[in-house]
């Protein structure tokens, strides 16, 4: 936190010659220190970013909506995920086929960000249509604060990860999807890509290695390789 306070510190000293960095020790323990100290809410992929680089393991608790984003922010975790699975279940009382639309998984997500300050990351599924419609999904979670985005290789329509009968794309079009997804990152800003294959299921785990290695090369921070076959 201190490292972080320090970074507004010499921001603000930059825009004003008259204020150094004994100024801002000054002011510990004061209301504008603590509401300097909130502003990392604002900051949420980079609180995801050190949170991941810092600690060897970090469990990621799946939410639904805000109720349940919010208990686990006051049981301690560092981060969630707003579940796909979960999101259909609760909100269409519907499997995880596909049914559920962006705009829907938006509404979800927007109502958990505004009732946590704990990063967020958000699965995105197959991005709901082509490439143009990744880039666009991406762009409006990144707009709205949300942490991380999953992003996976299924067909349209898609479906829960452990159910039979799931087939992906070929590699070039999940390539473009993380693409897509790295590219308006650089344009509009930063968020942490999950690159997800489920290639393990319908080829092999040598596929999905393949697949989640070229991932890494065009920007995906994670890859997440689906339903093991075993450990």
């Amino acid at each position: 936190m201190t490292s972080f306070l320090e970074e507004v510190s010499l921001g603000l000293s930059k825009k004003n010659k008259k204020l150094s960095s004994k100024w801002f020790y000054d002011f510990r323990g004061s209301k504008l220190f603590e509401q300097i100290t909130q502003l990392k809410t604002y900051y949420p992929t980079r609180t995801e970013r050190k949170i991941l680089k810092d600690k060897y393991f970090t469990p990621i608790p799946s939410c639904f909506d805000a109720l349940s984003a919010k208990m686990i922010e006051n049981a301690g975790f560092d981060l969630t995920v707003l579940s796909g699975f979960s999101t259909s279940a609760t909100r269409l009382c519907m499997p995880d086929l596909g049914l559920i639309s962006f705009s829907e998984v938006y509404d979800q997500a927007r109502n958990i960000k505004e009732s946590i300050s704990i990063p967020l990351i958000v699965d995105a599924d197959n991005g709901y249509g082509n490439i143009m419609n990744v880039r666009r999904t991406a762009e409006e979670f990144i707009k709205l604060g949300c942490a991380g985005i999953i992003i996976e290789d299924q067909v349209l329509p898609k479906r829960c990860g452990h159910t039979p009968g799931k087939e992906v794309v070929n590699r070039e079009e999940s390539y473009d999807r993380i693409k897509a997804v790295a590219d308006i990152r650089d344009d509009v800003g930063d968020i942490v890509i999950i690159g997800r294959t489920d290639a393990n299921h319908t080829h092999d785990l040598d596929e999905a290695i393949i697949r989640g290695q070229e991932y890494h090369k065009l920007g995906a921070d994670i890859v997440f390789i689906e339903a093991p076959k075993n450990i």
